[in-house]
């Protein structure tokens, strides 16, 4: 044979060779190194399995999370009160102690029957052109009726009744004492001014001024006259 197949069968029979045997001690040590790393492997997959139980467990229950981030301190709100609306101005205006009312830029005198009425800002609720009612009803000992124009009703916040109208002021008139009624009179054609002017809900304010040392003198009285219904 040629030298070239001589070496390639020598190498084939040396292939199919049996390989050397490996000592016993170095068997056993495999071994013991293959057993140790599967029960880490094992310890370590079990630690994680626990682990993570225990955090989904926690996370279900709450207790760690964005939800259970303590609140953000709230920042003080300041409340401010609505301003309240300013009451209408009034209508008119009467003076029980000087006698006078104002009204559209002019001052009205009122008649020496007029009462004693509550005092304060008032509405106006009804309007009536002719009532009847007794002396004793305008405050007087008299019975006998009397005719009063252009009458105006007044309501209070708290309830109280006040009328405005107008009266002939003659010499029938009854002067035996002063008037505590409810009502405030003037002249027929001013009251009927103020009657045309006036509309339920109208403001009208009504009250008693008191003197002061520098008060200027008073106004001058009405002269009480007839006046004849228009």
């Amino acid at each position: 044979m040629s030298d070239d197949l001589t070496t390639g069968l020598r190498e084939l029979a040396a292939s199919g060779q049996t390989p050397p045997p490996v000592p016993g001690a170095d068997i056993r040590y495999r071994a013991a190194h293959r057993r140790r790393r599967r029960r880490t492997t094992a310890a370590l997959t079990g630690a994680g399995t626990v682990l993570a139980l225990a955090l989904a467990l926690l996370l279900h229950l709450g207790g760690v999370g964005p939800a259970q981030q303590p609140p953000a301190a709230a920042h003080p709100t300041t409340t401010t009160s609505p301003t309240p609306s300013p009451l209408p101005a009034a209508d008119v205006t009467v003076d029980l102690r000087r006698k006078i009312m104002f009204f559209g830029g002019r001052v009205l005198f009122l008649s020496p029957m007029t009462g004693t009425p509550p005092t304060g800002r008032m509405t106006v609720v009804s309007k009536t052109q002719v009532k009847e009612v007794s002396g004793a009803e305008l405050g007087y000992k008299s019975t006998s009726p009397y005719q009063i124009y252009w009458v105006i009703e007044l309501r209070g916040d708290h309830g109280t009744t006040a009328y405005m109208g107008g009266m002939h002021v003659d010499a029938n008139t009854p002067d035996d004492q002063t008037p505590r009624s409810d009502w405030i009179i003037l002249q027929n054609t001013d009251a009927k001014s103020v009657y045309g002017q006036l509309r339920p809900g109208s403001v009208v304010n009504i009250e008693t001024t008191v003197p002061t040392a520098s008060e200027s003198p008073s106004l001058p009285s009405a002269t009480p006259t007839t006046a004849t219904v228009g």
